[in-house]
Order: C-alpha cells, then structure tokens, then sequence
C-alpha cells in the first residue's frame, strides 16, 4: 500500500504544481479515500459450528465478538506498527498499581517457580484468572499489568506466571523456562487448587504461553474440570512452521528481537544453566553499543538478501516421532535419561543472532534433543488440540500478525470443526499482541485484547 501511496502522492504534487484548482478537487477525493480506507473498522471474523447451542449463545450474548475493531487513526491499520509499538511501549497511559502477593513453590528438580496473585478491590466472583504470558515474560511487563488492571477492576483475581529466568532472582536449579514445558504452569495450578478450594479457574494464554496453556489442558483432560473457560491469544501453533516464516527478510527482524531476549536470559543465569566454565562466553560477548548496532545492521542486510544461515530446522532421519518425544520426558521437556544431552557449543552459542542458532547451540543440547526439528516438534500444542474437547475454548489471532503467519491460522480453523466448544476470531489488524483501540491517534490503556478476554470470560460464567 505505501508504494500506492507515494505514488499518489507524486501525482497530486504534479497537478498542484501545474493545475492547482484540479488538483485539489483530487487531492480532496484522494484524502477522502485514504480517510475512509485506513478507518474503515471491521468486525473480526468467526469460525465455530452453526448448531452448536453454546457458540450460538456465546455470540449472542458477547458484544465485543460482533463490534467492529477501531485501530489508531492510520498507523493502527499496519501489524508490524502495532507489533513494533507494542514491543517499545507495551501499553500507552498510567496502569494503576494492583495488591498483589508473590508466591513460590519448588519443582523437583531443585528450580523455584514464582508467581503472583493480583486481587481485586471487591472480591466478588468464584473464579480466578489464570495467566501464561508470552516468551520470556512475567507479571511486570506492562502488557500484563494492563490486562491484570483491566480484569480487577472487574472483579477477577488473577494469577500469573512468571517464567522461570525472567524474573531477578538467582536461580536455584539449573534450567530456566521451555517451550513446550507444562511443569511450572502445572506447579501453579496445583497451588492454587489447594489456597483456593472452591475457585474454579479461567485460563488465559498468551503468544508462548498460550502454546504452554493448550498443552498443559490437552495433557491431561480431567484438570478441564477444574476450568470454566480457556483463551489462547496470539500463539502459532506449530513452532515449526512459525519459525520458517522468520528466518529471512523483514520478519527476521522480530526473529533477531525474540533471540537477543532469550540470551539476555540465559547469560544473566549463565553460571546456574550453563553446565560449563562461562569465562570464554563473557570474554567473547562484544557489548559495546557500536558493535551492536554494527552485527545487527549485518544481520539484518543477510536477511533482506535471503541469503542468511542458519541451522537447518527441517526433519532427519534420526528424528524421533511426536509421541516418542513426550513419552520419554519430564513435563517441562527434559529427558527421564539424561545421557541423551550433549555439551553446549559455546562458540556457537556466543556468536547466535537468530533463535534457531540460540536452540542449535544451546537449547536443543541440554534438553536431549537431536535436533532443532525436534525440539520444536515436541513443542507443539498442535498435535493435542483434539484433547480438549468439553472446554469452552476461544483462539484469537491477528491476520496481520507478522510472528504468525496467516497459513498458520487454518491449525485453529480446521480445530473448530472438530470441537463444537471452541470460537477462532481472527482480526483483520492488530499485529502481535497490540490491539491497540482509538478514536484518533493515541491508544486508550486499555487494550482490545484486555476487553475481549475479560468480557467472553463473564460471558461464558453467565451461560
């Protein structure tokens, strides 16, 4: 659209220039049609079964499911805007502080899981919102403290995770987070259950939490008992078709993005997760701003080209099935034998730009994988879906998500027509996790992403 832009820009100049009183009767129409076409708000499109009794009332009863999507005025009609802003700012105003109290319980492997529980000013609802945020996130990022604003002040308590390495605090094991791992989320739920009996639970899944989510329901049917509702927000699916769209180009951008979070990670714990004299690695990190900006500039020229390199996540023939992969693991992805894990490559590791050279040289090693194919492969909640069958379930994604593909989408399509208690809504804009809301220029605090998520939840506790 901008090249049509600048085009139509050109031109109008030329009539200004040589046929002014033409020219704004057209530069009149052209802005005119540029108002109309970059406001023109959409209501977001539905995917679920026609006879099912519970979508139907769903729908009937939850507004926002049929109100039309405002972005910001222009720049909210663009997803790598929107995915840009929300990564930079998060979420625009003051958020408000909300009570809150911290808790921790200790995994069996020694690791020290952290989460916390925000409490509205009115306890008046039975249910607690349980949130997994996105990669390498926590309760602080402001994304959340927006959604934990937004759903307090509707009376929800809401418990988030905080993944294992995001937080400040010293490790006590010798892992941080995984893809696909369940064990924290798990360790949660469990503690939960037991401080609030009588609660029963919302799930709230979001980008990589959402993968985590729909695997922990799946991987045991029975704990869908203890939800009233489930919403993954924003999540690809399969890892192994998502990460194929980011390896070149300008999505490998948010690839480079995504690497440079997960390593600040694994460096800040690198003396706990690093099974390895660590001396050469901080020798070998250059963390002058210069050099920065210069790799980064160098790997971005690779990307645009196409020509970038980077370990090969496609399948081999050693690879193992999916369902070998889960059968010969604990619930956070590590291997029952630990004979199957190999050194770090800490070469490798010290030069990663991209997150697949970050799970080749690093991730895939010291989880027993013997490749990146299957670590991604055993990461997915794809193969699982079908599990989750008697939970009211809503799936949201943006079609101009540049993290998710929109051929990735048909995964939560083809879902519905197997599952007559799940909703897909797909929005024609909102990037990855901005759903930014406007009048004008400037979005509201409040997010729609926020409002959706508290509002079918009500909806579905008054079905």
């Amino acid at each position: 659209m901008l090249p049509a832009v600048l085009l139509a820009a050109g031109v109008l100049l030329c009539l200004y220039l040589f046929h002014w009183k033409f020219s704004v009767l057209v530069s009149t129409l052209f802005c005119y049609y540029v108002w109309k076409d970059l406001n023109c708000a959409r209501p977001p499109k539905l995917s679920y079964q026609p006879n099912s009794p519970l979508c139907q009332k769903v729908i009937e009863a939850c507004k926002i499911l049929q109100e039309k999507y405002t972005p910001p005025l222009l720049w909210g009609r663009f997803g790598h805007v929107q995915t840009l802003v929300y990564g930079m700012r998060g979420r625009f105003g003051n958020l408000r502080s909300v009570e809150s109290d911290r808790h921790s319980v200790v995994a069996v492997d020694g690791t020290t899981v952290y989460y916390d529980v925000f409490h509205p000013n009115q306890d008046t609802r039975e249910h607690i919102m349980i949130v997994c945020p996105g990669i390498g996130s926590h309760s602080g990022a402001r994304y959340i403290q927006s959604l934990v604003q937004h759903a307090t002040s509707h009376g929800y308590r809401v418990a988030v995770l905080n993944h294992v390495g995001a937080l400040g605090h010293t490790l006590t094991g010798s892992r941080i987070f995984s893809y696909g791992g369940i064990g924290d989320l798990t360790l949660m739920y469990e503690k939960l259950k037991e401080q609030y009996p009588q609660c029963k639970f919302i799930g709230v899944g979001i980008s990589l939490g959402a993968n985590i989510l729909l695997r922990f329901l799946a991987e045991k049917p029975e704990r869908q008992n203890d939800f009233v509702c489930a919403l993954s927000i924003c999540q690809g699916y399969d890892p192994v078709r998502a990460l194929c769209s980011t390896q070149n180009g300008w999505n490998g951008f948010y690839n480079i993005g995504v690497t440079s979070g997960m390593l600040d990670i694994i460096s800040r714990h690198r003396h706990q997760v690093l099974p390895l004299d660590t001396t050469s690695l901080t020798n070998q990190k250059d963390h002058s701003s210069p050099m920065k900006v210069i790799k980064l500039l160098s790997k971005l020229k690779l990307l645009l080209s196409g020509s970038s390199q980077v370990p090969s996540d496609q399948p081999s023939s050693n690879d193992r099935s999916f369902h070998e992969l889960i059968t010969s693991r604990d619930s956070n992805g590590f291997p029952l034998d630990s004979s199957s894990c190999e050194p770090v490559d800490v070469e490798g590791f010290s030069k990663a730009q991209m997150i697949q050279e970050v799970d080749e040289y690093y991730t895939r090693r010291v989880m027993g994988f013997r490749s990146v194919h299957e670590l991604y492969t055993w990461s997915a909640c794809a193969p699982l879906l079908d599990k989750i069958t008697s939970l009211p379930l809503l799936l949201v994604n943006s079609r101009d998500d540049p993290l998710v593909k929109e051929c990735l989408l048909s995964i939560a399509n083809d879902y519905t027509k197997h599952n007559p208690n799940a909703i897909f809504l797909s929005t024609e804009h909102g990037g990855h996790l901005g759903f930014f809301e406007a009048d004008m220029f400037i979005p509201r605090t409040t997010s729609w992403m926020d409002r959706l998520i508290v509002e079918y939840s009500t909806t579905i506790l008054q079905c």
